[in-house]
């Protein structure tokens, strides 16, 4: 009990809480052993509980097919993880697959929430972790965007403006058009291709 109570005093999210504070969650808190290439959680399961990792090295991924996905952070001692669910109450959002041999410690949505409620500070450290933790997971998401779209869908290559089905072009900040693998191609829109034979002919 003193050893967990010492290790999660050095959690930032619990840094703040009193003695009292620490031996109750030591207390909530379960052990958990994970091996290497195990599975904690998938996306789509109950998100019943937040985990921070003693030992080993945490990798929480979004599924992008059935044998594809997309590494979203790599987590070790000290991190936490699980705590948008626990948040909200719904189901995980992604993947957490153990990398080596992890000890963990889960607490349960309960206790999570009361010690929420307690201790204000714990509060603003989960939300902003929750919120650089989305940041990175939009710019993420741009990222991939972008590579899909320049390499299926119409762009023109020199504004940006993606091709509709109906011939018009439109910017690519406003308008995403998803089409089968067979419809996509490259092209470079009216506008631009006149612009390319002014240069051409200078």
């Amino acid at each position: 009990m003193e050893r967990i109570s010492a290790f999660v005093r050095r959690v930032p999210i619990f840094a703040s809480l009193d003695t009292a504070q620490l031996a109750a969650l030591a207390r909530a808190a379960r052990r958990q052993s994970v091996p290497a290439g195990a599975a904690i959680f998938r996306a789509g399961e109950p998100g019943a509980a937040l985990h921070v990792i003693t030992a080993g090295a945490v990798r929480i991924s979004l599924p992008r097919s059935a044998h594809d996905d997309v590494t979203l952070a790599i987590l070790g001692p000290g991190d936490f993880f699980g705590e948008l669910a626990v948040l909200d109450g719904h189901s995980r959002s992604a993947d957490a697959l153990a990398m080596s041999d992890c000890e963990l410690l889960t607490i349960s949505r309960e206790d999570v929430l009361a010690l929420l409620r307690a201790e204000p500070t714990a509060a603003l450290v989960m939300l902003s972790t929750l919120g650089a933790r989305l940041r990175q997971a939009d710019e993420l998401i741009e990222s991939l965007l972008r590579e899909v779209l320049s390499g299926f869908i119409p762009i023109c290559a020199w504004c940006r403006r993606i091709q509709a089905e109906t011939g018009d072009w439109h910017p690519l900040e406003t308008y995403v058009l998803t089409r089968t693998s067979a419809q996509l191609t490259h092209g470079i829109c009216p506008d631009c291709e006149a612009r390319a034979r002014e240069l051409g002919e200078r």
